[in-house]
């Protein structure tokens, strides 16, 4: 294997133009991650707002063995995101629209950074839930729910991101873009190929848009009152039966 090499900012500036790769001073303004306020340390950040401008640079990085860091809403508590700093970051925050809410079919078309509270209104404003939910909903983005196979506080309910998705497309870390952009919760039309990526933290490729199931909100809440004892004051009786 070749040795690594970090590639030149021009390379990089020829994809994204000047404004969208930020280095030096620029970048050790930004926060490692929203736990770590020291500067972030990385040779450069690139901030595309397509999957062809990902799947160009995955491609450079593949070529000239340059290591790469993807952070979407960086609220990561595991460190998954910190870069070193030979190490090119791919942040995902201008990739960031809702491309599609479907009524009748009850289902959304998401780029990976896209947050999750904006989607939760966004599809509220429909009648429709979004049904995953977690405490770092205003930073966090479907992408990195994607990655990470978030559960969240709906998890009994609504099941795991998984049980969310239905379809992905995803770039491969040589530049190929691998679609499968289901919208049905029905498919028997082969290897399921985005359950390999649901949950592999980027580390087979980067997750660009999701499709997800949508839910009808309930239009109620029944409270159930409970008393629990402890074992101490369990009669005799209680504890053989």
């Amino acid at each position: 294997m070749a040795a690594k090499m970090e590639i030149p900012l021009q390379k990089l500036i020829e994809i994204f133009s000047d404004n969208r790769v930020i280095c030096g001073e620029a970048l050790s303004a930004r926060a490692t991650s929203y736990w770590d306020p020291s500067p972030m340390q990385a040779h450069a950040m690139v901030l595309p707002n397509s999957t062809e401008e990902i799947s160009a640079v995955l491609a450079l990085c593949n070529a000239m063995q340059q290591p790469v860091v993807i952070i979407g809403g960086n609220t990561g508590g595991v460190q998954g995101q910190y870069p070193r700093s030979d190490e090119l970051v791919i942040s995902l925050e201008q990739l960031n629209q809702i491309e599609e809410i479907d009524e009748t079919n009850a289902t959304a078309i998401l780029q990976a950074g896209c947050v999750l509270e904006k989607v939760q209104q966004a599809v509220a404003d429909k009648g429709l839930l979004y049904p995953l939910d977690l405490g770092g909903r205003g930073s966090a983005t479907v992408g990195g729910n994607v990655s990470s196979n978030a559960g969240g506080i709906n998890v009994i309910r609504h099941g795991m991101m998984r049980n969310v998705t239905l379809g992905l497309e995803v770039v491969l870390a040589d530049g190929t873009v691998l679609s499968s952009m289901n919208q049905m919760i029905k498919n028997n039309t082969g290897y399921d190929l985005k359950q390999l990526f649901i949950g592999s933290e980027g580390t087979l490729g980067v997750v660009t848009k999701v499709v997800v199931k949508l839910e009808e909100p309930s239009t109620t809440i029944n409270t159930v009152p409970t008393g629990v004892k402890t074992r101490k004051q369990l009669s005799k009786f209680e504890l053989i039966d």
